[in-house]
């Protein structure tokens, strides 16, 4: 005779796959916009790696939706919006099923108070040769982020763009302080800002809040201001 208590974890197993499968399935796939998502969202750029663009047209998305929490070990949050995170295939396919420590919703914490990018120079031909140029990511308040970095391969990654960090050491050289006084008051009305000016020399976002608009912001900001090419406001 089946005993209450095996019956009434058969039964429970049944009905968390229902509810499961009923989540995923059919609420999910069938109440998300995900081009009106993305656009809601204002992001170009993927919040995991700050390396590649995730645009949307009017009719395709080139994100993938990461789960942050993942939905098979938590269905009821597979429909939660704020548990979607449009990112790039490379990261969705890096992260699979692991947990990340922040959340890109997580706003109690700045993205300048997770992480650094730095540089070392390897090699005396640095400004010939860029495997004489090192990308550092340095941690900051918490060492938790650590995982993520392991998990998306960003130290290995970034390696990539040696060629952006030896960019800016050419810039630091050409773009002095005395040289960037002269341009923005020769051009003042043309750039409008300081910060619009060393956007145009970085080519890239110092701003935090636009870092989501163009590749490797984050990176660039950091060197930048590292060199003293730009200044924090």
């Amino acid at each position: 005779m089946l005993e209450i208590k095996d019956y009434i974890d058969k039964n429970s197993v049944t009905m968390e796959n229902e509810l499961r499968n009923y989540l995923t399935k059919t609420v999910y796939p069938s109440n998300i916009d995900r081009i009106s998502f993305v656009h809601s969202l204002g992001v170009t750029v993927c919040p995991y790696c700050n390396r590649n663009y995730i645009n949307s047209s009017e009719e395709k998305t080139s994100a993938q939706f990461d789960h942050f929490i993942n939905k098979s070990s938590y269905p009821i949050l597979s429909v939660s919006f704020y548990n979607l995170v449009p990112v790039c295939s490379s990261c969705n396919h890096a992260k699979k099923m692991e947990n990340f420590s922040y959340s890109p919703y997580d706003d109690s914490v700045t993205t300048d108070q997770l992480i650094k990018f730095s540089f070392d120079l390897v090699g005396p031909n640095y400004l010939n040769n860029t495997k004489d140029i090192k990308v550092k990511l340095k941690l900051g308040v918490s060492r938790k982020l650590q995982s993520n970095i392991d998990n998306l391969k960003l130290q290995e990654l970034y390696q990539l763009h040696s060629d952006n960090v030896q960019e800016l050491l050419i810039k630091k050289e050409i773009y002095t302080d005395e040289y960037q006084d002269q341009l923005w008051s020769e051009f003042r009305d043309l750039f409008g800002s300081r910060e619009n000016l060393q956007r145009a020399i970085t080519a890239n976002y110092s701003n935090p809040e636009e870092y989501g608009k163009r590749p490797l912001s984050k990176m660039m900001a950091d060197i930048s201001k590292e060199l003293g090419i730009i200044k924090d406001a």
